[in-house]
């Protein structure tokens, strides 16, 4: 049994769309010495398909990201069109009267090809079965390929699919039970109800710790319901983003309301003290979400705490004591945007899943992956593959900590209460910043804390603020944010509209320099003025 090695892939008839030589014209390799190890760069979409089911080797890496991708340059029912094409390999003229070079033929090309396609599309309905979910006429095609073409010709494998596409459609998927039975051996005290569930401050009432897990358990439900397709084209951000981004679109709700719980949280109090100690139970709570590596809340909180309304409370911080006044230092530095969020990237990188990273940091690198790279290169407009294989890289990283789920027990008291934040819509910016005067109206001096952390808040924001005005100079014919940039400032947001302008030339490096960090983020915080 010998390889046919005289016939080549030229020697396929013309109308099989797999049968170009490489050539410049229609793929782009990287560097490697063999085609066996190349890196696809950029190609035509049958030359993509064809490194998808390479018939000499199967690149592991490829396969994912073209399929957490694809749909940026081309639709599933086309897809789905070539590799039924790419399944049903014609026999070259020259070759179909020697049995032994056919034989040949069909064992080292077709049934290596056909094995290819198998596990495309495997992984296509394993991972990514809700394209066919929401599209009957692909699903109707899938099957119709499956139980026709695909069983003749790989009658082995022909099973296997059958039984995946009858799972996935009776809805017995192997995704994982949000809530495990695994509880963590150390538990905080049992919660009690409150008599009156229209009270601002019910949630001190809660144990720290509890809170925090029931926040993360919140948090995870939508993280975890985030698909690739809402990561890609800036789709949080277009008009229809409700429809094309509903999951980014509701956490990034959730985010602000959470923040601005915060605010009004401290401000509800006419008791400096009683406001101290809100600041401290939220310090405290911040504190347990990132032991929990929730980095969403964490944010949150943290930025709440550093609004402009709050900050500037000289004597609800002098109640906080130093122990957490050194806690919370701690956690501005985590969260701190200094050198495009480096502490927060290392925290979020070094800790193992479950994580729940702050969305803003993956949606800017998203935002600038997309924005900082052409869709297509050369003359004859080959598909920029190098473009996707950044945004996947993104996405799968995302889909790592989407993979591991928390295993805390619902306690239903402190669910009803989160579920039911007090309307964070209620006072507007300029209402807050009313409120946070009325409880300590201005002074001459200084107005945050004193000391060493009066001097750290300070810089945190000031950090914020020059690189809010550094962003705004490389982006002045970008749109405006969303929000108010009144005179009286807010607290710090999630904002679905980013910066759409792209960035000049030698600012982004999307395989190795630092990603740009979140520009609406930074611009908001960054504008927190007492």
């Amino acid at each position: 049994r010998r390889r046919s090695s005289w016939v080549t892939v030229a020697d396929l008839p013309p109308s099989y769309p797999f049968g170009a030589e490489d050539a410049p014209t229609n793929v782009v390799f990287g560097q490697e010495p063999s085609r066996l190890t190349q890196r696809i760069s950029a190609g035509t979409l049958a030359k993509l398909v064809e490194h998808l089911t390479w018939h000499d080797f199967v690149d592991p890496d490829f396969i994912p990201m073209f399929l957490l991708t694809y749909v940026g340059f081309t639709t599933s029912s086309e897809l789905l069109a070539l590799l039924e094409q790419r399944f049903d390999v014609p026999i070259p003229a020259k070759i179909q009267e020697d049995p032994e070079e056919l034989q040949s033929f069909q064992q080292f090309f077709i049934k290596p090809v056909r094995n290819r396609v198998f596990t495309v599309l495997f992984r296509w309905i394993e991972d990514h079965w809700y394209y066919f979910a929401e599209n009957p006429g692909l699903l109707y095609r899938l099957q119709a390929f499956v139980d026709g073409p695909f069983q003749q010709g790989l009658p082995m494998a022909h099973p296997i699919l059958k039984r995946l596409i009858d799972k996935k459609v009776a809805g017995e998927s192997k995704e994982y039970q949000l809530f495990g039975a695994k509880v963590p051996k150390s538990r905080p005290p049992e919660v009690k109800a409150m008599n009156a569930w229209d009270q601002p401050l019910q949630f001190m009432a809660f144990h720290p710790e509890e809170l925090a897990r029931q926040l993360t358990l919140v948090d995870f439900e939508f993280f975890r319901a985030i698909r690739p397709t809402e990561c890609l084209r800036q789709a949080w951000t277009k008009e229809d983003k409700t429809m094309r981004a509903p999951t980014i679109v509701r956490m990034i709700e959730h985010f602000n309301a959470v923040n601005r719980w915060v605010t009004m949280s401290v401000l509800h109090s006419e008791s400096s003290r009683t406001r101290g100690e809100v600041v401290s139970r939220f310090i405290d709570v911040s504190a347990q979400l990132r032991a929990m590596n929730n980095y969403s809340s964490v944010m949150a909180v943290t930025a709440g705490l550093l609004s402009s309304p709050v900050t500037r409370l000289k004597k609800t911080w002098q109640q906080v004591n130093s122990s957490r006044t050194k806690l919370f230092e701690e956690l501005v530095d985590l969260v701190s945007p200094t050198m495009n969020y480096k502490n927060l990237r290392l925290a979020l990188h070094t800790e193992s899943p479950p994580c729940i990273p702050f969305l803003g940091v993956p949606l800017n690198d998203l935002l600038f992956g997309d924005e900082g790279n052409e869709d297509f290169v050369g003359a004859v407009r080959l598909i920029n593959f190098e473009k996707w294989r950044t945004i996947a890289e993104i996405i799968q990283d995302l889909r790592n900590y989407q993979s591991v789920p928390y295993s805390f027990r619902v306690e239903p008291i402190v669910r009803a209460f989160l579920e039911n934040i007090p309307d964070t819509q209620a006072l507007d910016e300029k209402q807050l910043h009313a409120l946070s005067c009325e409880r300590e109206p201005k002074s001459g001096r200084g107005s945050m804390g004193s000391g060493g952390s009066t001097e750290k808040l300070k810089g945190w924001r000031e950090s914020f603020k020059r690189k809010a005005k550094s962003e705004r100079n490389l982006n002045k014919d970008g749109p405006a944010l969303a929000h108010d940039r009144s005179a009286t400032q807010q607290s710090p947001r999630l904002e679905h509209s980013l910066s759409s302008s792209v960035p000049p030339a030698g600012t982004l490096s999307p395989t190795s320099s630092p990603r740009p960090s979140l520009r609406s983020t930074s611009d908001a915080i960054g504008n927190a003025q007492s």
